[in-house]
């Protein structure tokens, strides 16, 4: 059914949304819930009757809902304050506000071509890196996998709009081309290339490349042959070898039966032009098949110029020899030939796709369809869809390849295209349609890898995973078997990107690592290797190793000259020296990339750029710049049909959010990207938003959730075995465990956070993590703990910390000073601490390092002159934390002010003030702040005697229950000041600080 509202077309069949400019990609969810409404318009659909209808018993949380219908809107151009086509009613529902065509799906078209359907040419896209592109476009786009020009081959000369007649029971033709020993490789691969545009000048052949197999078989190799006629589905195979004789090109070639596997004719050609001598050769392996001569014009549209042509030739040799870098430079002298035609800016247009230069490849394919008198029907199809997918826009690419499947119904490659290309549109129902065209090469002997991947993506599309990757295994033992070493690769690739998605990082880095150590593929996959293993280790926290190998890939990207692939590497090195704190000079030379990736015109690289630069100016506390670059990630990977890209992006607008304080916002953010996250089985994806939700109920006070989330959390990461993000959440976890007064639990969060962090060389959090440590081994007694903890960090730490994350280290060496009655050194510490955290003028931070010397101050005042100043400065502190929300912040600083007022008598105010903190910690509860409370309301009620050592004993017992044991001397000794064996207890300890107390 096809259902048409306003300007828009929703069509059920297809899976396809489509509105004025093309495609609009949703999520197969919101797609879901799209249709319902629009099929039950004009009706007003229920909350309820939407989730069972969408989500049934997935449903994550109630917001679902509500975002989703968000993000519907955003899609059409809507707005929920001026709703012209989803209407609100609040708190019943949802309707579409339009009426409502109904048609019947258009019954399947006749095999007849349609005329050539341009491709516009899009607005240049500043995007992000090219994300693991499937690598199969590059050998299935080309007839029967031909590199470069062969994805071009004339396919008949009725000319432009006119559909040629289709020979009945077209002959399939495997080539297999060699160079003779000696002989340059550039004479083989520019050769075949040529020789394949002879061969099929027109429709009544099929080609197909059989040279893709591991080592150089001959033509008797009953192995190879075997896998021509039941793979490929070739009758016949044509052995080529290549040489120079003199100042002539010369081919020798033999002409096989695939049936019974004789030699059915033989020759050789010789010319003193590559060109001239494919033509020679052509013309007599097809009089052998009984074809008649091709149409010559082909070589009409070749450089004149003998070093334009050489040119040509080189450039030719440069893409099958995958450097695209070289071949743009070669063909873009070749194209400097005035005489050069469309072939040679076909080809240059492809050799700059693959170099990643999408806007120069976009600008040479608009020159090239718009001469359509020099090209056929065929031709223009294949090089719209080319254009399609320079542009980034699959979807078009699907259309023309369409037509060219209706003209050509019996090429595999045009339906491996078509598949390829249905993929990346995310059209799964269309896809599967395409391979079950191809459904024989999946039975018996004759299966080919390439179903078996592209299957693994249908798969993953469809969110079954078990069974994408029973076909990547599948595709990946075929590969090996037929000796494809290529095709092993890419599966093996796509293998370890599913178990890093699962959280199997082992298991990604063994198979990236077999592919490393023992791979014989094509350079750009072995650096896609290097690319993806750099990005596991990192998640495994081996920061040096990671480095290393996306080095090793940047260094073969640009030598290939493969710009996106550059840059890819380049982004996921920025993103380790963030992480290692050297945010300074990352953010900076992450601005540098910006000329670059806006020049190749790739959406999804600049999707990945402006997510990394954004959450780079979040370390750094540039909010307002982190909202714009991640809101403009989210943009290009909406519009790019990219949901786990846009997910992330989400994921990281929740904690600007966060960090604005505005957590709402925050967790309505987090739950979209958590249900992407979930229904795509990305666990990686799912425990990091986990967590994210996790920090901000324990923002708001609301730590039983906050503990659940974070556990879930961890559960999941630990079996993952991520350790950096592993550390992230043990250490959130700890947070809410020790303002629960479980301190003996959060040591032990601490302690493991700390530990994944130096494995990782991490070193922010690690200062974080070891402050934290060092924090509650002091509040359980154990000062000499403590500063293990802090010495252990400084030793892994070196330079490499942020001046906030030392400023965390010098707070808590402050505090254990203090603790231990060395009160100068304490000051000299704190003060250090507070120019730094003043330095990186981040609010709360300086406040606490105030709230520490004035402590100091406390204790060591005697006049009541001391006591009231410090008093007012706590104050102060405490209306400062106020205005920025930071409750339990702005408690310490009202017990310190109380303290104060305690030295001075006044029991009444400090009365009062205990009772004002107690009301805010409701908001966010502290077990150790609420108890510190407790003890100066018994300081302060004036009482004496029995009743006031009683209540203060119940104190102690309470803090030593939850490990508070410093918290409990304080009330003991509060009890029994001169208790001798209670004081030496205190010495012995290493906390005589704790003497000078009131």
């Amino acid at each position: 059914m096809i259902l048409r509202f306003a300007e828009f077309t929703l069509d059920d069949g297809a899976g396809l949304l489509s509105g004025p400019d093309g495609p609009i990609a949703l999520r197969p969810r919101s797609f879901a819930l799209l249709k319902v409404l629009v099929e039950r318009a004009p009706d007003l659909v229920g909350h309820d009757q939407l989730i069972d209808a969408v989500w049934g018993h997935d449903a994550l949380s109630p917001n679902v809902l509500p975002q989703t219908i968000s993000e519907i809107r955003q899609a059409l151009g809507d707005s929920a304050q001026a709703p012209r086509l989803i209407g609100t009613q609040h708190r019943r529902g949802y309707r579409l506000l339009v009426p409502v065509e109904r048609l019947e799906a258009a019954a399947p078209q006749s095999a007849s071509v349609p005329a050539p359907h341009p491709v516009a040419d899009p607005a240049p896209a500043t995007g992000q890196a090219r994300a693991v592109a499937p690598r199969l476009v590059h050998g299935l786009l080309a007839l029967a996998g031909a590199i470069a020009l062969a994805a071009l081959l004339a396919l008949g000369r009725s000319g432009p709009g006119q559909a040629p007649q289709l020979a009945q029971g077209r002959p399939a033709l495997a080539l297999l081309a060699r160079a003779a020993d000696g002989e340059a490789d550039w004479l083989r691969a520019a050769g075949s290339s040529l020789l394949t545009v002879a061969l099929a000048a027109d429709d009544r052949l099929q080609l197909l490349r059989g040279d893709g197999r591991d080592g150089d078989p001959g033509g008797s190799d009953a192995r190879w042959q075997a896998w021509l006629r039941d793979v490929l589905g070739a009758r016949h195979a044509l052995d080529v070898t290549w040489s120079l004789a003199g100042d002539e090109v010369a081919l020798a070639w033999s002409l096989l039966d695939l049936d019974d596997g004789r030699v059915q004719a033989a020759g050789q050609a010789r010319d003193r032009d590559l060109a001239a001598a494919c033509r020679l050769a052509a013309r007599e392996v097809r009089d052998a098949l009984r074809l008649i001569e091709s149409d010559p014009a082909w070589l009409a549209g070749l450089p004149q110029a003998a070093g334009a042509r050489q040119a040509y030739y080189r450039g030719l040799a440069a893409l099958a020899g995958g450097e695209p870098g070289r071949a743009v430079a070669d063909l873009s002298l070749a194209v400097a030939d005035t005489r050069a035609g469309v072939r040679v800016r076909l080809a240059l247009a492809t050799a700059l796709r693959q170099a990643g230069d999408l806007q120069q490849a976009r600008e040479q394919f608009q020159q090239v369809l718009a001469q359509p008198e020099s090209l056929s029907v065929g031709e223009r199809l294949r090089a719209e869809a080319e254009a399609a997918l320079a542009a980034q826009r699959p979807g078009d690419a699907v259309q023309a390849l369409a037509a060219l499947q209706r003209l050509l119904p019996d090429d595999r490659e045009v339906a491996f295209a078509l598949a390829d290309a249905q993929l990346q549109a995310r059209r799964p129902e269309a896809a599967a349609g395409s391979l079950a065209t191809l459904d024989t090469l999946a039975s018996g002997e004759g299966e080919d890898p390439r179903w078996h991947l592209l299957r693994a993506r249908l798969h993953l599309l469809e969110h079954r995973r078990a069974e994408a990757i029973a076909s990547a295994q599948r595709a990946l033992a075929l590969a090996q078997a037929l000796g494809l070493s290529s095709q092993a690769t890419q599966a093996s690739i796509d293998l370890a990107q599913m178990a890093r998605a699962d959280g199997d990082l082992a298991g990604a880095r063994g198979r990236l690592q077999a592919v490393l150590e023992h791979g014989a593929a094509s350079p750009d996959l072995i650096d896609e290797a290097r690319l993806q293993l750099g990005g596991v280790l990192r998640d495994l926290g081996d920061f040096e190793a990671s480095a290393s190998l996306l080095a090793q890939a940047r260094e073969g990207f640009a030598g290939r000259g493969d710009r996106a692939g550059d840059l890819r590497a380049a982004i996921e090195l920025h993103i380790i020296e963030s992480e290692r704190s050297r945010s300074d000079g990352a953010m900076a030379a992450l601005r540098a990339l910006e000329p670059e990736i806006a020049a190749l015109g790739d959406a999804r690289l600049a999707a990945r750029w402006h997510n990394t630069l954004g959450m780079q100016a979040l370390r750094n506390g540039q909010v307002e710049p982190a909202e714009q670059h991640l809101e403009q990630a989210a943009g290009l990977a909406r519009r790019g049909g990219l949901p786990a890209v846009e997910a992330g992006a989400w994921g990281n607008l929740g904690q600007v959010r966060a960090r604005q304080r505005r957590l709402p916002e925050a967790e309505a953010y987090w739950e979209r990207a958590l249900e992407v996250f979930h229904d795509s089985g990305d666990r990686m994806g799912e425990a990091i938003t986990l967590g994210n939700l996790a920090a901000a109920a324990s923002a708001q006070g609301r730590l039983p959730r906050s503990r659940d989330l974070n556990r879930r959390a961890l559960v999941l990461l630990r079996t993952l075995d991520a350790r950096q993000h592993l550390a992230r959440t043990a250490y959130n976890l700890g947070l809410v465990l020790e303002r629960e007064g479980e301190i003996a639990q959060a040591e032990a969060l601490f302690e493991e956070a700390a530990t994944a962090y130096a494995e990782g060389a991490a070193g922010d959090p690690l200062a974080s993590a070891a402050a934290a440590l060092a924090r509650v081994r002091l509040a359980r007694g154990d000062p000499a703990g403590a500063g293990q903890a802090l010495d252990a960090a400084q030793a892994n730490l070196g330079e490499g910390a942020g001046a906030l994350a030392r400023s965390h280290l010098l707070a808590q060496r402050g505090q254990l000073a203090g603790a231990a009655g060395r009160r100068d050194q304490a000051r000299r510490l704190h003060q250090e601490a507070l120019a730094l955290r003043r330095e990186e003028a981040r609010p709360g931070w300086a406040e606490l390092s105030e709230l520490d010397l004035l402590a100091l101050d406390l204790d060591a005042g005697e006049a009541p002159g001391d006591h009231d100043r410090v008093r007012a400065a706590a104050e102060r502190i405490a209306e400062r934390l106020a205005r920025q929300g930071d409750i339990r912040a702005g408690v310490r600083a009202r017990l310190l002010e109380a303290e104060a007022l305690l030295r001075q008598g006044q029991g009444a105010a400090v009365v009062a003030l205990v009772e004002t903190g107690r009301q805010r910690l409701a908001e966010e509860p502290d077990a150790a702040l609420s108890l510190a409370l407790d003890r100066l309301r018994v300081l302060a009620a004036g009482e004496r005697g029995s009743s006031r050592t009683a209540r203060l004993a119940g104190l102690a017992e309470e803090a030593e229950a939850l490990g508070l044991v410093l918290l409990a001397l304080r009330c003991r000794l509060d009890a029994h000041p001169e208790d001798p064996a209670l004081v030496a207890r205190v010495r012995g300890l290493g906390l005589a600080g704790l003497l000078a107390g009131p």
